[in-house]
């Protein structure tokens, strides 16, 4: 094994960090645009117009305020959400999201860079990518100005056909040519997508639908469950839900529709079948197929999506699932699995019109709704409900008419939708629509035995009882139960990484320091990869785990990268490294978590652009949750002692003995840590 002073000299600085310096002018003022093409992104026809929805000039005099001050103008301090207030309240707060992407996006401009030419694209080099600083997808544009030029010279348009972690790949239009050279230096632009905010806007206008996302009082009713489920016995079609009587429910509720107009949730914690549980619901509605079945299935995220066409193309053949993806998502790279990429079909309301199951982003169904495919559902879903903002989720409700059923599956405990704004997120956006109802004062969500409006899932197959136990308290109420497969939760409870045998955790102090090297605005600490490098070894040589049932995981993209390297250094490739948003909804045998932090003052910082641990517990509770058999986190546990979370997960790691390292953090009489 590499010993510490290899490592360091493997992983140390590269160069000095320093801050990235904001470019000193608008080099973008009074330049002529020379457009690019959208080549290969064509976009389809749609019938339905989308207005521009531009931010009001009055809202801009108060986004531009500190956000204090906003709150107390009047168009915001009175502003609700209510049923009549829903149009005006959300639109509101998108403008003040869009108004701070706006200027996030414009902190990234770059000045003086090169790109490198490769074949009709050009390729740019853009530090702290990877933390999505900036965020640019496929499809967005950039504009380019050649250094040195006057004003009177051009500013060309170029389009992103690739994203990297550290480079996009750009087309520009052809005479940009003219102008390039190897060594030609560049002032780089970045722009801010407004589509999918148009889209959101557009959907708040659907009156008949958000009624329906306000149930009141009186509709609460409740069933005898258990007679309703003798009345509806039926054969399952995936046979591992027999035997669960919270997924069994959730699946007779959803055909037997006694919540609607409501919406219908799915709870689903961390590793209770989620998805597997709506699924199945699904395949039901096909096979008994009341009337015209037709379902339109949605998420947040592409990956979400596949997941949901990779179970439902278990049992159901192409003719009946179509899986729609954005004009600009490259289909022949993204599905590898030539199985897959037979379900996919064009954003053209032809080619799957006749389809029983529709699957797409929330964002895409906006465009379906745009192609006039809208209001012919029986019912739509949401998976991963609680990752969306809720105008996310009316994009793909607005297909829905005053009939069709509505079922929302998600956890509201977990990582909701990301929110740049303060000003947004004080007034309420980066609450996701479920967690809105979940949390709705008096509301018809109490998942008791008779409640017809929801299930919650309790049953977790996943993890080891104790690896539970922390999450279950803070989170779920103690109301889940480890039902796992016994020879995989409890499989590694010998290990030799273990400080304590039978006890499946271990958190071991490390003292180290985080450090940022070159204009990367990340974070990373060696002596914690340093640590973690020796947990994988003795699992892997002598616990002979497999590398790839081992899951490292970290809030910051530079510790990914800073890991990734140490473990193929070490003949350990084939390890799952990633930050907590790559791992939400995913699991692993082993998972080793690396907190990174040790420096208070840098906590700020991260409380800002909303990384790291402390303070989040939406991000602690889904670390916490991905292991099976094994977990161990490496950090300062003086540190992670200010988080109330943290605090109670690490004494419950002390008092059974899964403790090691440094001395246990010591508190004084009124709870606060000695340091």
């Amino acid at each position: 094994m590499t010993g510490n002073s290899e490592i360091f000299k493997l992983l140390g600085q590269k160069s000095p960090y320093k801050r990235k310096r904001r470019v000193r002018f608008d080099f973008m003022k009074n330049r002529r645009k020379v457009n690019g093409s959208h080549d290969g992104f064509q976009s389809p026809e749609y019938e339905i117009p989308l207005p521009k929805f531009k931010i009001p000039q009055n809202l801009k005099r108060i986004f531009v305020k500190s956000e204090p001050d906003a709150l107390l103008t009047s168009e915001l301090k009175d502003l609700r959400l209510d049923s009549i207030n829903y149009e005006n309240f959300f639109n509101t707060l998108l403008f003040a999201e869009e108004y701070q992407m706006i200027n996030d996006i414009m902190l990234y401009d770059q000045e003086g860079v090169e790109m490198k030419k490769r074949d009709r694209f050009f390729i740019l080099h853009v530090p702290g990518l990877a933390e999505k600083r900036p965020s640019v997808i496929v499809g967005d544009h950039v504009f380019v100005v050649k250094c040195g030029e006057d004003e009177r010279e051009k500013a060309y348009q170029g389009f992103i056909h690739h994203v990297e972690e550290m480079s996009i790949t750009i087309k520009f239009p052809k005479v940009f040519s003219s102008v390039y050279s190897s060594n030609t230096r560049f002032n780089v632009r970045y722009t801010f997508n407004r589509l999918p905010m148009r889209r959101m806007h557009n959907a708040l206008k659907c009156a008949d639908i958000i009624e329906r996302l306000f149930p009141s009082n009186e509709a609460r009713t409740h069933c005898n469950i258990d007679k309703i489920m003798q009345k509806n016995s039926f054969e399952t079609i995936n046979k591992t839900i027999e035997n669960n009587i919270y997924q069994m429910r959730a699946v007779v509720l959803i055909k037997q529709e006694l919540y609607h107009p409501a919406p219908f949730i799915v709870f689903g914690p961390p590793g209770t079948g989620k998805s597997v549980t709506i699924v199945e619901a699904m395949k039901q509605l096909l096979n008994e197929e009341k009337g015209n079945v037709k379902i339109l299935v949605c998420a947040p995220s592409n990956s979400a999506a596949d997941i949901l066409l990779k179970k439902l193309s278990t049992t159901l053949l192409p003719d009946k699932v179509a899986r729609i993806n954005a004009a600009c998502r490259d289909i022949e790279n993204v599905y590898t699995d030539e199985g897959l990429r037979r379900y996919c079909k064009d954003l053209d309301l032809k080619s799957f019109e006749n389809h029983k199951i529709i699957v797409s982003t929330c964002a895409t169904a906006g465009s379906i709704h745009a192609l006039g495919g809208g209001k012919r559902y029986t019912h739509i879903f949401i998976d991963e409900a609680g990752q969306a903002m809720e105008p996310e989720v009316m994009t793909a409700l607005q297909n829905a008419s005053k009939e069709t059923k509505i079922i929302l599956a998600g956890d509201p405990r977990q990582l909701g939708p990301i929110v740049n704004s303060s000003i947004a997120k004080r007034l309420g956006l980066g609450k996701s629509l479920i967690e809105r109802l979940v949390n709705m004062e008096n509301g018809p969500y109490d998942f008791s035995e008779t409640c017809n409006y929801g299930v919650k899932l309790r049953m977790n197959y996943r993890s080891h009882q104790e690896i539970l136990r922390v999450p279950n308290e803070l989170f779920y109420e103690n109301e889940l139960k480890a039902c796992g497969d016994k020879s995989i939760t409890h499989s590694l409870v010998n290990s030799s990484a273990l400080h304590k045998k039978n006890y499946p955790i271990k958190f071991v102090s490390v003292y180290g320091q985080d450090l940022r090297e070159g204009h990367s605005p990340s974070w990373f600490n060696i002596e914690e990869a340093a640590e973690i490098l020796k947990i994988v070894q003795e699992l892997v040589e002598k616990d002979n785990v497999r590398k790839e049932d081992i899951g490292i995981i970290t809030p910051y993209c530079k510790q990914v990268e800073k890991i990734k390297t140490l473990m193929e250094d070490n003949n350990f490739e084939g390890l799952d490294i990633g930050t907590v948003e790559n791992f939400q909804g995913r699991e692993r045998l082993v998972i080793i978590i690396s907190t990174v932090r040790s420096t208070p003052k840098n906590l700020e910082h991260d409380g800002k652009f909303r990384l790291g641990f402390l303070n989040e517990p939406k991000r602690f509770c889904v670390a916490v949750t991905r292991a099976r058999a094994f977990m161990a986190v490496v950090g300062n546990p003086n540190l992670l002692f200010s988080d109330e979370y943290w605090k109670r997960w690490l004494k419950e790691v002390n008092i059974r003995g899964g403790y090691v390292g440094e001395p246990f953090p010591k508190e004084t009489d009124d709870g606060e840590e000695q340091q």
